[in-house]
C-alpha cells in the first residue's frame, strides 16, 4: 500500500506558523513599545533591564516618602506655632496681673483665661498628629506607641528610658502609700479595691496604669522571680529623658515619715535619686 504524501503542503504550512509567529512578536513590540517583552527576546537586556526598572521605582518611593516626611514636620511646625502664640499670649497675661491696678475680679479673669491657655496648649502637645502618629509629644504612634530603646553611647550595657525600682509591697502596711511622679497609691484590703488603691505590685501596676499621665509617659512591668520584687519604668520615648520616675513611700500612723526609693538605671552600675517629672501645669498668677 502507498500513502501519498504533500510535501509542497506541509513545507508551505510550516512557514506560514513561522511567518505568523513573527508576525505576532512584532505586534507585541508595537503595542507595548518595549523592545524586549519576554526573556526569549533578550535575557541579558531583561535582566539589565529589570534592574534599572527596580531602581526607578525604589526612587519614586523615596521621593514619596520624603513629601510625607515634610507633610510630617509642617504638620509639627503648625502646632508649634500655634503653641508659640499662646505661651506669647501666657507670658502677656502674667505681666498684665502684677498690674495693681487690676481687682479681684479682674485677676479672676486674667486667671481663668490662663488656665484655659494652659489647657489648650497641651492639648495641642498631645494631640497633634500625622497619620495617627504624634508629632510633639514625644511618642511615635496612636495612643503612646511604644519606640525602640537606644543604648548610651559611651556608657556599655546602659539603657536609654530605662529605670527600675526596688518595692516590697509586703512591707507596706494598710493605709501606706506609695507616690509616682506626684501621683499617690494608697494600700489597702478593700476587695474590690478601689481606684489609685493597691495591695501588692501586680495591682499597683494596675493603678499606675490607670492614670493616664503615668500610662502614656511609662511602660511599667512587675521584675524578679519567682518573687516580683519591684517594678521597671520605662520612657515610652525610647529615651533619656529629665522626666526620671521620682517615687517615694509614706509609712502611716502619725507621724507620717516619707522616704524616696532609689531608683536604678541598668549598666551605670549606680544608684540615683532623681528629682520630678513635669508637665505644663496651671500656675496661679493671683496670691
Amino acid at each position: 500500500m502507498i500513502i501519498k504524501n504533500n510535501s509542497n503542503a506541509n513545507q508551505a504550512l510550516r512557514q506560514s506558523q513561522i511567518n505568523t509567529g513573527q508576525a505576532g512578536k512584532a505586534m507585541q513590540k508595537l503595542s507595548s513599545g518595549l523592545r524586549i517583552n519576554q526573556a526569549a527576546d533578550d535575557a541579558a537586556g531583561l535582566a539589565i533591564s529589570e534592574k534599572m526598572r527596580a531602581q526607578i521605582r525604589g526612587l519614586n518611593q523615596a521621593a514619596q516618602n520624603a513629601v510625607d516626611g515634610i507633610s510630617l514636620i509642617q504638620t509639627g511646625e503648625g502646632g508649634l506655632n500655634e503653641s508659640h502664640s499662646i505661651l506669647q499670649r501666657m507670658r502677656e497675661l502674667a505681666v498684665q496681673s502684677a498690674n495693681d491696678t487690676n481687682n479681684l475680679a479682674d485677676r479672676g479673669a486674667i486667671q481663668k483665661e490662663f488656665n484655659e491657655m494652659t489647657t489648650e496648649l497641651n492639648r495641642i502637645g498631645n494631640q497633634t498628629s500625622f497619620n495617627t502618629k504624634t508629632v510633639l509629644n514625644g511618642l511615635n504612634g496612636k495612643g503612646g506607641e511604644a519606640l525602640v530603646t537606644h543604648s548610651i553611647p559611651g556608657t556599655p550595657g546602659a539603657i536609654r528610658g530605662i529605670y527600675t525600682v526596688g518595692i516590697n509591697t509586703t512591707s507596706l502596711n494598710i493605709n501606706d502609700t506609695i507616690q509616682v511622679d506626684g501621683y499617690t497609691f494608697l494600700k489597702s484590703s478593700n476587695d474590690p479595691l478601689l481606684s489609685g488603691e493597691f495591695n501588692d505590685l501586680s495591682t499597683l501596676v494596675t493603678a499606675i496604669r490607670a492614670v493616664p499621665d503615668l500610662n502614656t509617659r511609662y511602660t511599667v512591668q512587675v521584675i524578679g522571680t519567682p518573687t516580683p520584687n519591684g517594678l521597671r519604668f520605662e520612657h515610652k520615648t525610647g529615651e533619656e529623658s529629665w522626666s526620671q520616675p521620682n517615687i517615694g513611700t509614706t509609712k502611716s500612723p502619725d507621724p507620717y515619715i516619707s522616704s524616696p526609693i532609689n531608683t536604678v538605671r541598668p549598666g551605670r552600675g549606680e544608684v540615683n535619686l532623681f528629682q520630678g517629672s513635669s508637665k505644663f501645669m496651671n500656675k496661679i498668677l493671683c496670691p
